[in-house]
């Protein structure tokens, strides 16, 4: 619980050193943790890009998965070590699993696409029920970007974060407590 115990501390002193504190420090730690959480996502995922030599391959997931999840949800696992590493594999795999879009890739975006249109939006408190519709769509178009601009590694992370919205995924990531 490393992450939740420096965000608090960052978030107590944010609170305690200002003037007028506009967020709660709950409020402010939640956002902290989500912000280091993504610090170390990233830090990992571009130290072995950077290794490879693959820095600039390794942004496209690293814009493209957080774009789609905002909108889709997906999978929540109880552990943020957990998260971070399984994230952190997602984003790798999409930069090193060789495949071709008009094979491969165009069936995994079709598929991240036919399961985002199913499942979408899936765990995300922060919208109202009424908003759902326009996040489906939101999602289903981030998706279908992909079939213009023909990315494998777009077809890849899309449907990596596509299966986080599978009910069986998150039943699994619960039962062996994650």
């Amino acid at each position: 619980m490393l992450v939740n115990d420096i965000a608090e501390k960052i978030a107590i002193s944010i609170h305690n050193n200002s003037t007028q504190p506009s967020s709660s420090v709950n409020v402010m730690k939640h956002a902290l943790i989500n912000l280091l959480n993504y610090i170390i996502i990233v830090s990992i995922v571009e130290v072995i890009c950077i290794i490879t030599g693959d820095f600039l391959y390794s942004l496209i997931p690293l814009i493209a998965f957080p774009v789609l999840r905002y909108f889709s949800g997906g999978l929540h696992l109880k552990h943020p070590n957990a998260c971070n590493v399984l994230t952190s594999v997602f984003m790798l795999a999409s930069v090193y699993v060789p495949i071709e879009f008009w094979y491969a890739g165009i069936v995994l975006n079709a598929i991240a696409l036919w399961i985002t249109l199913l499942r979408a939006p899936t765990n995300i408190s922060r919208f109202t029920k009424n908003q759902y519709p326009a996040l489906k769509i939101a999602a289903a178009c981030v998706i279908g970007i992909n079939f213009f601009i023909q990315s494998p590694m777009l077809a890849v992370i899309f449907f990596l974060q596509a299966l986080t919205l599978l009910k069986s995924l998150q039943k699994t990531a619960d039962r062996y407590g994650f």
